[in-house]
């Protein structure tokens, strides 16, 4: 299974690709994708759409996982992000990919063992448990960390619906 992990937001952008096998997963692609500063919120979310858009085109991810929106203390960051996640999301809709969001708690606790993991917690297992050689920036290490976590809960699934056939 191939999963794109995507870390919404208007400036930048995580994107990590994971292939999985049963017990196994390797990072295929990660990056942080920066918007350009000159240009309109409206043209930073239409970059977003066509750079993710490219990825799904040429990694060919069965699923895309992200993050939950989560209100923090900004609403006004609050409603960024959101649009940023629509850009992705209509990226992967258009290309018929199955969509998973997951709690940013969720991701930490299945990278981290602990839901309130810093980032750089995060990054750190992250690099290991991918046996990435540099450290990831943190956006792109966040989007990695969101498809294992798919992976994890996929397999979860498949597990129980097996054991209860």
């Amino acid at each position: 299974m191939r999963v794109v992990g995507i870390d919404p937001g208007v400036q930048k952008t995580g994107i990590g690709i994971i292939d999985a096998e049963p017990g196994l997963m390797k990072p295929v692609f990660f990056e942080t994708f920066h918007t350009n500063a000159k240009l309109s919120r409206y043209e930073k979310l239409s970059s977003i759409f066509e750079h993710v858009s490219q990825v799904i085109d040429e990694f060919r991810p069965e699923a895309l996982a992200l993050e939950n929106i989560f209100f923090g203390q900004n609403f006004k960051v609050a409603i960024r992000l959101g649009e940023a996640r629509s850009a992705a999301i209509l990226a992967a809709t258009l290309k018929k990919i199955t969509i998973c969001e997951y709690l940013p708690t969720r991701v930490k606790e299945a990278i981290c063992g602990n839901g309130r993991a810093a980032k750089q917690q995060v990054q750190r297992m992250v690099m290991g448990l991918l046996n990435i050689v540099e450290l990831p920036e943190e956006d792109a290490a966040d989007a990695l960390a969101i498809a294992m976590c798919h992976v994890q809960s996929d397999q979860s699934l498949l597990r129980s619906r097996m054991r209860s056939k």
